[in-house]
């Protein structure tokens, strides 16, 4: 019996620890997925101002979304001193 309770006070205790950064987290994917809705149709909008056919809109917003996660990682290495690539002054296939 004092097993159960011990784990039952455990589970209690990380619940109460836990629920609230689990509770905000799926607040803050849901409140994301609602931004990124709307900037994709405001996107969607200029991108048929300007003459652009509805077949590229999305292949362009696929492209864009990719070279957004591409310069994430990028800064992130900057920030930890790796270099990559030409822009920092090291040709591929190259060793400091």
């Amino acid at each position: 019996m004092e097993r159960i309770n011990t784990a039952l006070n455990k589970a209690i205790e990380l619940s109460i620890e836990y629920l609230p950064k689990i509770g905000l987290a799926i607040i803050m994917l849901v409140v994301g997925f609602w931004i990124i809705k709307k900037l994709k149709r405001v996107i969607r909008i200029w991108m048929e101002k300007a003459g652009l056919s509805q077949d590229i809109t999305p292949f362009l917003l696929y492209w864009e979304a990719r070279f957004d996660i591409y310069r994430k990682i990028k800064k992130e290495f900057a920030k930890n001193g790796i270099k990559t690539g030409y822009s920092e002054g090291i040709g591929y296939g190259t060793f400091e």
